[in-house]
């Protein structure tokens, strides 16, 4: 009984004219980003290391004499650090991440299966930084991701990233997908520009997709529900 179905095509080479053929609207925005970074996890951690930035490897050797330890975890029950250090982010930095329900779903349907799990870095058996990532097998998605204020200097979420794309190199994907970035040639004032900047410091490269559409099963409902959206922004 739906009134339309929405699409996001990953790994599909379509253009927008071959959705509107289609017969697919262009949604009026995208529910994930269009522009990520991906980067090769086939090749060896040496070489995976190799083609970060000087700063991300200094990172990484900085926090292995300081001791920074990395853990794996599927239990659902550790959903709560994340949900923990989210907070803590969001505090600090006025962003709204989704809700509390919505990660605890999250871990409760997809970690019992391994298709999603957490990576935590670990100080002085403190969980300090986090990334909750995605997994379909041959690419790993670096989906969420959080640390605490008090640890900012100690950079754990730069180590804990490079962590991760050996993790999946280890876990036998190809690639791995940052999850959004800023258009190419945005202007440095773009909200997404300095996390932007953070992953194309380990070394992947830009990839675009087609973005968000959506097909119209009862016509009638859907120009109302656009004329709507159009009415209500």
């Amino acid at each position: 009984d739906a009134s339309f179905i929405r699409i996001e095509p990953v790994g599909i080479d379509l253009s927008p004219a071959d959705m509107t053929k289609l017969g697919f609207k262009k949604a009026h925005k995208e529910t994930q980003p269009s522009h990520t970074v991906v980067n090769d996890v086939s090749i060896s951690p040496e070489d995976i290391m190799a083609g970060t930035s000087q700063t991300v490897r200094r990172i990484w050797r900085k926090n292995e004499k300081a001791g920074i330890k990395y853990e794996v975890s599927y239990d659902p029950k550790d959903i709560k650090d994340f949900i923990n250090m989210i907070h803590n982010v969001s505090d600090r930095t006025g962003m709204i991440p989704y809700s509390d329900k919505y990660f605890k779903i999250t871990a409760d349907s997809l970690f019992p299966d391994k298709d999603a799990g957490l990576l935590f870095a670990v100080l002085d058996k403190k969980r300090i930084a986090a990334i909750l990532f995605y997994n379909t097998g041959q690419t790993m998605y670096y989906a969420h991701a959080a640390s605490y204020s008090e640890y900012r200097k100690t950079s754990p979420a730069t180590s804990l990233a490079l962590y991760s794309l050996i993790f999946a190199h280890e876990e036998g994907c190809k690639e791995y997908d940052f999850c959004g970035v800023a258009p190419e040639g945005a202007d440095k004032s773009h909200r997404w520009s300095g996390f932007t900047s953070f992953k194309l410091a380990f070394g992947g490269e830009r990839r675009n997709t087609v973005g968000t559409w959506e097909l119209p099963i009862k016509k009638g409902t859907y120009r109302l529900y656009r004329l709507l959206l159009k009415i209500a922004s």
